[in-house]
């Protein structure tokens, strides 16, 4: 193979095999590229060029990396600098493979070259490589938990990171305490061909996994593996160094760089949990009509599963009894529609020795295999069986009770709503809907495509099985044993041949476009990881159908798209164009034990995904022991807000503290995140922590406070456990809510302005912030002026309990006529709270201005106006003196038209000012508009 400047120009290697087709031709292309690129920065460095990708915050951290004779360090310090820091935060543990493949002053991408650790180290489609020291004292970890979805885990420098984790946040505090805490962001790559996940060695080290999912297609050089930044602002260091990543792979984009559906700052509904795959067009319609009814109009609406043309293959079709699930309710099923296996087994026979054996299986299930490690003897044993003695009994089940077996026939409807685009007007034109998404599986349906059916049949469809050569053990059993004994395994997937990937795409869209469908959920993406054997390996199929369902879906639907089960690096790192991506595993109405992880995963995993694409914290029930813990959490999330309630089931109430009546909603403006305080907290396990969320919106920012102690996902269980079963429950847990929770805030508690686009919208000269801050608690209606970032609020949560705080900073304006201020005897201050009948009525406020001298007249002292889309109660915070006149208008008129209101002046009993409460005119409807207004105070 050709070297420059030891560049392996061709790095990937097929061992014993020629280049035999285009694909491999293209990726041997891509290789170059790369290498080519990399030359350019090594000629660049060579030439003494500044290589450094532009910083955009002042709170990065320089870092340079020491080669040694084996291995080398990495220090925070100046580049160059001849004089390093006496401890480095990481070293390599001596590993001469790896090495810093592009660096500069913030940024290090190390890559793996097998060349240098011997022969063991050859041609292999999967490595395993100790590194050293993460020198952190925490760290907080976005892992796998199944092949589709992370869950987080938070640890000590004592603790093991969990196996496949996909991001790693570690903190480094100050040796006094007193001064600046860094942090560190390790990311493990997906590269042309490989993908890297950390690990722990046995001595609590780090260990990085390269596999390609391909047995045949190893690597002596991969470019990519990992990468590592440091910074004092955990936020700013995610989304300067995903943006870092996104520049040189060049295989996704940052959300800050997509097109935003509308759908996210409107209030729909979900058919999934109402219906499963038992949707039907009346039920639908009877839903919508419901939420229209009641104020609270859906104004897009997800088709989910049961809209496609899929079947079991003929030989499930032909020998399985009907759908055993027919006659069960909804409320009756598992996650995902299924019907249990015990129940199943009820039903199948009449014959008790039958049910009996499927409960004695079940119960061995649950109790051992579920529990057990891949290599366990209960995993061992459950194998043999389920590839035997019980595999037409299993397969069985999954044809008759759930829709795990079935493959797509045709890109058309059903005949439950053919023909789709008649029904689909009929919707837009009686319910005032504006959008309708259709879902699908990015293979078609959960088992793929039918190769048989003649529609399918111009794509080229195979069945193809999941890592099929060579005993390819992958990564991914280590955190899911039962992929090895599941649908896919058992009969296979069938997917369209990658070079028809585009047509089969653009024939199902084309035709969903036709029909007047708006938008796509793509789910079950993380399938085509499995299946890269002879085609790419698993990085480069995902990519090649990821890039092709993108392609079209810009083209027919304006990239208006929801991904979905799609986890594994090798999907995030392909979207592109994707804007939306679903956050966490399911809601499960039905399953008590997942709320509070639900929750916890959606904070967590939005440091992640939050730079990709506007995180979806999934659909929820308004009706449900969990409401308004899952209601606080879409509200302060920065998601879409949508429900899946069944028809008549609805909490209509609830949903107006979301929904206006327009069907719009106030979603925060950043991606939800947990506060620096419960970045590194277990606030599932401690006993102790609240899990507090931060956003913000134009003015007014927000904190959601969470008792998510309980149940969590055990990792070495593969289950969900009950933490506190011993203490009979989980306790009560108290926090403290401060200004400096909202990140947009911290500069001004320590005496600055707000920077960049998070800087609320005050404008107009002798304006400024007074350092103080109103804390409003939205569910008990507590205010509580804030003046030093050591005080709060303090928030008492009984489990499952949630609360929302709005955090106004407090303003001041000067006069031109200073003696009627001091013949008064009051500043003008004031901090406008927002709508305090919803969960984030700060969100009403979208812009503060002081008004024009010319509006105010002889007796005025100075005027505030504030651009505000609310109705009904709206509250604003004053200083000792309250405004003479409260006036309203709606914006855009002329500056005459405006309407004195009658406000309430309560006084606060712990600070000088108080609280004016204005009643907003009822405006909106599922046909118009809530009408902006501009909200004028006057003193």
């Amino acid at each position: 193979m050709p070297k420059v400047l030891g560049i392996d120009l061709f790095s990937l290697s097929l061992p014993d095999q020629p280049l035999s087709n285009l694909d491999e031709l293209a990726a041997r292309i891509q290789n170059l590229q790369r290498s080519l690129r990399i030359l350019t920065l090594h000629i660049g460095k060579s030439k003494g060029f500044e290589m450094d990708i532009p910083i955009e915050d002042n709170t990065a951290i320089p870092i340079q990396f020491h080669s040694l004779q084996q291995g080398g360090e990495v220090f925070m310090g100046p580049t160059g600098s001849k004089d390093a820091p006496d401890k480095p935060f990481f070293d390599l543990g001596g590993n001469t493979m790896i090495y810093p493949e592009v660096s500069d002053s913030h940024n290090i991408i190390f890559g793996v070259d097998t060349s240098k650790g011997g022969s063991k180290y050859q041609d292999k489609s999967q490595l395993a490589l100790d590194l050293g020291e993460l020198r952190v004292e925490k760290w907080m970890a976005c892992a796998r938990q199944k092949l589709w979805w992370m869950t987080p885990s938070v640890g000590t420098k004592h603790d093991k990171i969990p196996a496949e984790t996909q991001f790693l946040l570690g903190e480094i505090p100050s040796e006094d305490g007193n001064g600046e805490t860094r942090y560190v962001l390790m990311l493990p790559l997906v590269d042309q061909t490989f993908r890297t996940a950390l690990y722990s060695s046995s001595n609590r080290k780090i260990q990085i996994r390269l596999e390609s999912g391909d047995p045949m297609l190893t690597a002596k050089r991969v470019p990519a593996a990992f990468y590592v930044a440091a910074g004092s602002d955990p936020y700013a260091l995610v989304e300067r160094g995903m943006k870092y990543v996104s520049d040189y792979l060049g295989t996704f984009q940052c959300r800050q760089d997509k097109k935003i559906p509308k759908i996210a700052d409107m209030f729909g509904w979900c058919t999934w949990d109402a219906f499963y795959s038992k949707v039907n067009r009346r039920g639908i319609s009877k839903g919508l009509e419901v939420f229209s009814r009641n104020h609270t109009p859906a104004k897009y609406l997800i088709l989910d599963d049961g809209w496609q043309e899929a079947a079991n293959d003929d030989k499930w079709r032909t020998g399985a009894e009907e759908d055993v699930r027919d006659d069960v309710d909804v409320a009756d099923m598992e996650g995902g529609g299924a019907l249990g296996a015990e129940n199943w087994g009820e039903k199948k026979s009449e014959r008790s020795i039958f049910a009996l054996l499927v409960k004695l299986l079940t119960w061995l299930y649950e109790n051992k295999v579920e529990r057990s490690k891949f290599g366990s003897w209960s995993v061992r044993l459950w194998r043999w069986l389920a590839s035997g003695l019980m595999r037409e009994s299993i397969l069985n089940y999954f044809a008759e009770a759930t829709d795990w077996m079935k493959r797509l026939v045709d890109v058309k409807a059903n005949r439950k709503f053919d023909p789709l685009h008649d029904f689909v007007s009929e919707l837009k034109e009686k319910n005032s809907l504006e959008y309708v998404y259709c879902w699908h599986a990015l293979l078609g349906y959960w088992l793929g495509v039918d190769p048989s059916s003649s529609e399918m049949s111009e794509f080229e469809a195979s069945i193809l099985f999941p890592y099929s050569r060579g005993g390819y053990r992958p990564n991914i059993l280590s955190v899911e044993p039962s992929l090895a004994w599941s649908p896919p395994t058992f009969v296979g997937v069938g997917m369209v041949n990658r070079h028809q990937a585009t047509k089969f795409y653009r024939k199902l869209h084309s035709y969903l476009r036709s029909c007047g469908i708006d938008g796509v959920k793509v789910d079950v993406q993380a399938a085509a990881t499995t299946l890269g054997t002879g085609l790419g390996g698993g990085a480069g199929i995902t990519r090649k159908m990821v890039s092709a369902m993108e392609k079209v879906a810009s083209e027919q639907l304006d990239s208006n798209v929801i991904g979905c089960m799609a986890h594994p690096t090798e999907n995030l790192f392909s979207f592109s164009l994707t804007p939306i991506i679903r956050a966490s595993d399911d809601f499960y109405p039905n399953n008590p034990k997942t709320h509070q992880q639900h929750i916890t995963t959606n904070a967590f995993n939005s440091m992640f995904l939050g730079s990709i694409a506007v995180p979806d914290w999934d659909c929820f029930h308004t009706r449900h022991e969990f409401a308004d813990l899952h209601a606080t959490a879409r509200a302060v999330g920065g998601c879409p807000v949508y429900v899946s309630d069944k028809v008549d089931e609805v909490n209509h109430e609830l949903l107006r503290r979301l929904v206006l009546p327009d069907g719009s909603v106030y979603r925060a403006l950043f991606p939800g995140r947990p506060t620096r305080d419960s970045l590194f907290n277990d606030t599932i396990r401690d006993g102790f922590s609240a899990l507090k969320v931060w956003n913000m919106n134009p003015v007014v920012g927000v904190i959601g406070a969470f008792n998510v102690q309980g149940w969590g996902w055990d990792r070495e269980r593969y289950e969900y456990r009950d933490n506190f079963a011993k203490e009979g429950g989980p306790p009560n847990v108290t926090t403290r809510l401060r200004p400096s929770d909202v990140e947009g805030f911290r500069e001004i508690v320590a005496g600055a302005r707000a920077r960049g686009e998070i800087e609320p919208g005050l404008e107009g000269q002798g304006t400024g912030y007074t350092g103080e801050f109103v804390l409003f608690s939205q569910k008990e209606g507590k205010y509580k002026v804030v003046a030093d970032d050591a005080d709060g609020l303090d928030i008492s949560l009984r489990p499952n309990d949630a609360s929302v705080v709005f955090v106004a900073p407090v303003m001041q304006m000067e006069s031109h006529r200073n003696d009627l201020a001091a013949e008064e005897g009051a500043k003008v201050t004031f901090a406008p709270i927002g709508a305090t009948d919803m969960y984030n009525g700060g969100g009403a406020v979208q812009k503060v201005e002081r008004m024009e001298d010319e509006r105010l007249d002889a007796n005025s002292v100075a005027g505030v106006a504030m651009e505000v889309t609310a109705v009904g109660n709206f509250a604003v915070y004053v200083g000792e003196a309250a405004p003479r006149v409260v006036r309203v208008r709606k914006s855009g008129e002329d500056l005459d038209h405006y309407e004195t209101f009658d406000f309430a002046f309560k006084k606060l009993n712990d600070a000088k000012g108080g609280i004016v409460e204005i009643s907003l005119p009822e405006t909106g409807s599922e046909n118009e508009k809530v009408t902006p207004l501009r909200l004028e105070l006057v003193w």
